[in-house]
């Protein structure tokens, strides 16, 4: 999802905020006021922000044009952006701040949200929505006790069969939850597997089988990889819908079922439709609420509280070591490429090698993460020098926002504001307000 402008909030009745998402506790997002703002663990702090490493007066924000600018107040243990000690910098949506042992995420939030603590919701066992995954099960929590058909789009390890699973416990319906991997059925068995075959159908039918559909039978068939079911079956599936009615292999007379469909994809399915690998009517009689599921990049605000509950998971009875906030903040940063699964995994690494320690740090993170921090570190001083123009070029394509830009470019955001100042006569903001240069689509 493409991250808006700052001056954006100004014009969608959004409010600019800090969502502080470690330590876990109940504190609500701090949202940003035209008066400058201070942090820190005094009493009289605008922001109380409690702990060792915090000092009386930590940090300051203060409005500047459409955005906000974050100046360190001469603190003990220095302020931090997005991993990197600055004295003050531009905050962008998705500045990752890190001011002694908090983290704050600048974010969007309605002003509804303003002063709620925002809570988790466990979907199903093992599954956990934040603030940004169970607002956009929204549609489908609504859905799920009718018979519409729901289509969950997201990227591999992003957790869609734990929403097709919360998608089933929430309809309510008595059968039984069926899982099918499209892209894993054989094509000269794909029929047999979704509407069952009797005894003796073809050679090797010892015995006769149910099939998908008549196995989710007042239940719900979740079909993961859709737009891989062979081109054969999707008319077959389709009367199936349609009907609500399957016919075995080796049978006549149809049988009648009742299921609940949930079917999803990595990419949009209209663009199968378009590359002419799905049928449209099929594709049509599909979608009839759609969700995309966040990538993880997307979800930092629910990272620390997803690490925690996964070491709970991985230790059984085990005490759970306490967690550095610089070892949070580097998962935070991490670009999480293989989703939740992935932040699975590395929790079981860490747990498998570290379990024994009071305190995990940051060196306790598994090396590919460490690396790909040293290269973040190292890209201030790089001597990669974009010209004006294909600064210019990218932070357009970026919607005007430094942080990705300066992520796309492969320089660190500090170096990226450096590049930009020595561009004679530019003005960011400027440049932000003007209407052409709105993000475009790639």
């Amino acid at each position: 999802m493409p991250e808006p402008s700052l001056d954006a909030y100004a014009t969608r009745r959004r409010l600019l905020a800090i969502r502080w998402i470690f330590p876990l506790r109940d504190k609500v997002p701090t949202v940003l006021p035209a008066h400058e703002l201070v942090l820190g663990r005094s009493a009289d702090s605008d922001v109380l922000l409690e702990g060792d490493k915090v000092s009386r007066k930590h940090a300051a924000i203060r409005r500047e044009g459409t955005g906000y600018l974050i100046r360190d107040l001469d603190s003990r243990n220095g302020l931090f952006v997005d991993g990197t000690r600055v004295a003050e910098i531009a905050l962008d949506l998705g500045s990752l701040i890190r001011i002694g042992e908090w983290l704050g995420h600048v974010v969007e939030i309605d002003s509804e949200q303003a002063g709620v603590r925002e809570d988790f919701h466990e979907v199903v066992p093992g599954h956990w929505a934040g603030p940004i995954l169970w607002p956009a099960l929204l549609p489908i929590r609504q859905a799920a006790p009718t018979k519409v058909p729901i289509l969950v789009e997201g990227q591999t390890g992003t957790g869609k069969e734990g929403v097709a699973k919360a998608v089933h416990a929430w309809s309510g319906r008595s059968g039984e939850f069926v899982a099918v991997n499209c892209a894993a059925i054989p094509e000269n068995l794909a029929e047999a597997e979704l509407f069952g075959y009797r005894k003796g159908a073809f050679t090797g039918a010892d015995k006769a089988h149910d099939g998908y559909f008549r196995a989710a039978h007042k239940g719900t068939l979740f079909l993961d990889e859709v737009a891989d079911l062979p081109a054969t079956l999707q008319p077959k599936l389709l009367r199936a819908l349609e009907q609500g009615e399957v016919t075995p292999i080796g049978q006549s007379v149809p049988e009648p079922v009742d299921v609940r469909l949930v079917a999803a994809v990595q990419s949009p399915l209209g663009d199968a439709v378009q590359e002419q690998r799905f049928r449209p009517d099929l594709y049509a009689r599909l979608d009839g609420v759609s969700v995309r599921l966040p990538p993880l990049c997307e979800r930092v605000d629910e990272i620390p509280f997803l690490v925690t509950r996964l070491m709970e998971r991985h230790l059984d009875s085990r005490l759970t070591p306490g967690l550095e906030t610089t070892l949070v903040e580097a998962l935070c940063l991490y670009a999480w490429p293989y989703n939740v699964r992935e932040l699975d995994r590395v929790v079981q690494q860490m747990v498998a090698l570290h379990a024994h320690k009071e305190v995990l740090s940051r060196g306790d993170l598994p090396e590919k993460i460490r690396v790909n921090l040293s290269a973040a570190d190292s890209a201030d001083n790089s001597t990669y020098r974009p010209s004006p123009e294909t600064l210019l070029a990218t932070l357009k394509k970026e919607g005007c926002n430094v942080r990705r830009a300066a992520q796309r470019l492969g320089l660190s955001r500090q170096r990226m504001y450096r590049l930009l100042e020595s561009i004679p006569d530019f003005d960011l903001e400027d440049f932000r307000k003007s209407p052409k240069n709105q993000r475009q689509e790639e």
